[in-house]
């Protein structure tokens, strides 16, 4: 029984390893690739033909959003592996109420990297390659699209980046292993992505402000703590399941 008990014990610690590198793996993998990511100039945020040049003359779009689905999916099985060392050690409330919200709000994240990864992509491939007297039409539907992007962009801020990180920074703030340092990053992270999600949302539009200082502060803010939160997982994950 004893052998058993160790046994299980013993998967539990790996796997919580394995989580705390996979967080700091998406870290990397996240930073990386948002670096070399094309981005317009704050002057032509909300000018779509700019948009699709600059997404038609780019021969890494793809590569970099795909590599964001993979950091995405990395982050969330982190966060989770996060979540189960607080439960492992006793916490109960908070911890369930972030794993709730975060499962509410990946997927609409993964939606927004999909719409702006993918499905603009194809739209600005061929729109460059239409004659001249056909682009009015393409024109017209990336503009749609981009305006249903944006609007999921606003989703994911106020969601994930927002209300899913407030949640996880009240579980990291209660938690003995992460304590409240890690937690108000995640917390004040989440604050700004509210902000952030609640201003371009009202405002219909993306803004200077709100999407190149706030969502980059967010951004950063919640890169940072996962991979502190990460970390400290991977360096203890044998002494959560003692």
């Amino acid at each position: 029984m004893q052998q058993r008990v160790g046994s299980v014990r013993g998967i539990d610690g790996r796997l919580l390893r394995w989580g705390g590198l996979a967080g700091m793996g998406s870290a990397v993998v996240a930073v990386v690739f948002n670096a070399v990511h094309p981005r317009a100039s704050s002057e032509s945020l909300n000018d779509t033909e700019e948009l699709l040049r600059i997404v038609a003359g780019s021969g890494s779009w793809r590569l970099v959003h795909l590599a964001s689905v993979a950091a995405t999916l990395a982050g969330v099985v982190a966060i989770v592996a996060i979540l189960w060392s607080m439960v492992r050690r006793g916490s109960s409330r908070w911890p369930v109420v972030a794993f709730v919200v975060l499962v509410l709000t990946t997927p609409t994240l993964l939606l927004s990297v999909g719409l702006d990864g993918f499905a603009i992509k194809s739209v600005a491939d061929r729109w460059a390659a239409a004659a001249v007297e056909n682009r009015e039409s393409l024109m017209a539907a990336a503009t749609a699209l981009r305006s249903v992007d944006v609007a999921v962009l606003d989703v994911v801020m106020i969601g994930q980046f927002g209300l899913t990180a407030i949640a996880l920074g009240a579980a990291l703030w209660s938690s003995s292993l992460f304590g409240p340092r890690i937690g108000a990053l995640a917390i004040a992270g989440g604050l700004l992505g509210v902000v952030c999600g609640a201003m371009q949302a009202l405002s219909g539009r993306l803004t200077a402000f709100s999407y190149l200082v706030l969502l980059t502060m967010s951004l950063a803010l919640f890169t940072v703590w996962l991979t502190v939160a990460s970390f400290i997982l991977w360096r203890n994950a044998e002494e959560v399941v003692a």
